[in-house]
């Protein structure tokens, strides 16, 4: 979801989550919506915690600059994290999820990339969809009934 800051992003989010689990923002602690501003192993760990479920992910411009592959958090490739080892050199279980993802941010998937100064690889792009909010006049309908609580009765 690519938007300009108001134009009802997150609030969308929150009406997904809300078939799921508790709608809450993002920066509550708890929240179903996952943030950017993580690792690559913190973000592998809510892939895998979000099994058969949707990954809701708010704000993809605050992706810290140490995730050095942005669409791997996007478009994870086969569904496992990397391959790591213990202490003792023996090989630690994968973590494995089976989810689609959807992503928000001021700024395209495509020109985030690009930011981090990563090629635009056609199979990444291919996957991924952007959907520009601008002038959609159903998520200012939603966000006035998230607001008031309609959707699963809380804010």
């Amino acid at each position: 979801l690519v938007g300009a800051s108001g134009r009802g992003k997150t609030t969308a989010m929150r009406a997904i989550a809300s078939m799921i689990s508790e709608p809450s923002k993002p920066s509550k602690p708890g929240s179903y919506i996952m943030t950017f501003r993580t690792t690559e192993n913190g973000l592998e760990g809510r892939l895998e915690a979000k099994n058969h479920c949707p990954s809701l992910i708010d704000e993809i411009g605050a992706a810290s600059t140490g995730m050095n592959d942005i669409d791997k958090a996007v478009t994870p490739r086969d569904g496992s994290g990397k391959m790591r080892m213990n202490a003792d050199t023996t090989s630690r279980d994968r973590k494995a999820w089976a989810t689609q993802t959807i992503a928000s941010g001021e700024e395209s998937f495509a020109s985030k990339l690009a930011a981090n100064g990563q090629a635009e690889r056609g199979g990444i792009l291919f996957r991924v969809v952007d959907l520009h909010l601008e002038g959609v006049r159903f998520w200012e309908h939603l966000e006035e009934q998230v607001r008031d609580g309609i959707l699963r009765g809380t804010s």
